[in-house]
């Protein structure tokens, strides 16, 4: 079986699962995982801490933190492609691309700040990703569901029961970040050429 990691991430961490469509036709989940990506030395949230900061201050933090993310990320995305038990084809990402623009800029709308926050980490993890030659897949939680069904060819309700019966076979933790970061790889895998 070929399988793809599928990513929902927060601030600091993510929920990572690996999955693909087995010989059966159903949904299968190889691992899945909670996975940090950020130093504990470090704010989650960096723009806000920024905020505090002068200018350059505040341009180091920033820098210093996606650093970080960046080698968490490599770690991660590495793990992961050696921990599972199949050929990973690529990495999904939930969350569709966001610029982000200088740090004065960021720092000007609270909003925004939030937004860029969110986009460190998934960048973060695009970059380790594109680091190991894998294709990257950005899909917007409200498309992933949608996506996935007509790209596996399934119905909505087949999607929903998959979803259920990877829960009932695995049990807990099975929340929608779980369900998002499943239903990611799956598109990924569906969307490369020749499949």
């Amino acid at each position: 079986m070929e399988a793809a990691v599928g990513f929902a991430t927060h601030s600091g961490w993510a929920v990572a699962v690996t999955a693909g469509v087995g010989d059966d036709g159903h949904l299968a989940v190889v691992d899945r995982r909670r996975v940090t990506l950020l130093g504990d030395d470090l704010p989650r949230m960096a723009y806000h801490a920024a905020a505090e900061l002068d200018a350059d201050a505040a341009e180091r933090l920033v820098a210093s933190v996606d650093a970080s993310i960046a080698d968490y990320a490599r770690d991660v995305v590495g793990e992961l492609v050696v921990a599972a038990d199949v050929a990973v084809a690529g990495v999904a990402v939930v969350g569709r691309p966001r610029e982000i623009p200088s740090v004065a800029v960021v720092l000007a709308s609270h909003a925004r700040m939030h937004a860029s926050e969110g986009e460190q980490y998934r960048r973060g993890i695009v970059e380790a990703a594109n680091d190991l030659g894998l294709p990257v897949l950005r899909i917007g939680p409200d498309e992933l569901t949608a996506r996935t069904t007509e790209l596996l060819g399934w119905t909505p309700e087949r999607t929903e029961q998959e979803l259920a019966a990877v829960r009932a076979a695995l049990g807990a933790p099975w929340q929608t970040d779980h369900k998002q970061a499943a239903l990611a790889a799956l598109a990924l895998l569906r969307s490369q050429p020749g499949r």
